[in-house]
């Protein structure tokens, strides 16, 4: 788990950690960075590393959750938008970590993504549907649902090398849905 303050230093720490996994990250397989390792290259303290973190995969959860405030918190200065934007809005703030996205899926990590979208996804769903309800049976379906589409839509997004832009993959994403409806006999 994490233990990041709303203190600037605290913040700047982390920040600074962060960035050094995603340096290190690009030379090294994760499970061979190590503490030392991050600390050499961020200059933090072994001490404050401890602090904030309590292992390397609290970083990259720490990471996950950021890139994902981000989307919700972009969404809410957005306001009400259709839900193709809501979409793309999700899908390019992923696409904008694909460094964090490439770690991920290079070690077998993207439960970590699933787990950040988890905690955000009723406000997602919100955003994408205004309409729906927690206490409605399609919304909360959705809710546990959501994080998994998009964790696997980035998953293969990054497995195919990165090639669709936010519009291609959300027709993608909006095709992959109609067969599924297919599937179920509706094209709704």
């Amino acid at each position: 788990m994490y233990h990041i303050s709303k203190d600037a230093r605290a913040r700047k720490s982390a920040t600074l950690i962060c960035d050094a996994v995603l340096e290190l990250a690009q030379t090294k397989k994760l499970d061979y960075i190590n503490v030392s390792d991050i600390q050499k290259q961020s200059t933090v303290s072994r001490s404050t590393f401890y602090r904030l973190f309590d292992n390397i995969m609290d970083v990259l959860a720490y990471m996950c959750d950021q890139m994902v405030d981000a989307t919700t918190r972009k969404a809410d200065e957005i306001g009400d938008v259709s839900r193709r934007e809501a979409m793309l809005s999700i899908i390019t703030n992923g696409m904008e970590n694909s460094a964090l996205l490439q770690i991920l899926v290079e070690n077998n990590h993207v439960d970590i993504l699933y787990r950040s979208y988890l905690k955000h996804a009723e406000d997602i769903v919100k955003q994408v549907d205004s309409d729906l309800t927690a206490d409605d049976a399609v919304a909360q379906y959705l809710i546990h649902d959501m994080p998994i589409f998009v964790s696997s839509m980035l998953y293969t997004w990054v497995q195919r090398g990165q090639r669709e832009t936010p519009e291609e993959l959300f027709e993608i994403f909006k095709k992959c849905f109609s067969y599924g409806a297919a599937m179920f006999g509706t094209n709704d």
